[in-house]
């Protein structure tokens, strides 16, 4: 992982996967920039945020009760460059990092019987 400026993340490419930070906090949840964005007068722009946590549909998860099942969704949204700017800090995965994420999540899947997801 490593911390970059706000001018630096909104430069990063789409796919990468990030979180507002200050020290010892994540102030937004892990995400995926799915778009690189462009400069257009002077500014830099981009459109486009799948957050890692499910998207929780407003009318459908008000009717979810206990025993209810669902499948998880996870979409793109319209988030952009206006909703990070006052951020200073963001934590980015780096590639080992993104490949780290994916072993635990497969190591939850195999019902933590292997090593502690190390």
């Amino acid at each position: 992982m490593k911390l970059v400026d706000y001018k630096t993340f909104i430069r990063m490419p789409a796919g990468t996967i990030f979180a507002p930070y200050k020290p010892c906090v994540l102030e937004k949840e892990l995400s995926i920039k799915v778009d690189t964005g462009q400069e257009s007068k002077g500014q830099y722009w981009f459109n486009g945020v799948m957050s890692l946590n499910p998207w929780l549909d407003g009318c459908r998860c008000s009717l979810f009760e206990i025993g209810d099942e669902e499948e998880a969704q996870f979409e793109v949204y319209d988030g952009d460059n206006n909703d990070y700017q006052d951020y200073k800090m963001f934590l980015v995965f780096d590639e080992k990092d993104i490949t780290k994420l994916i072993e635990v999540l497969q190591w939850a899947k195999n019902g933590c019987i292997e090593k502690e997801g190390k």
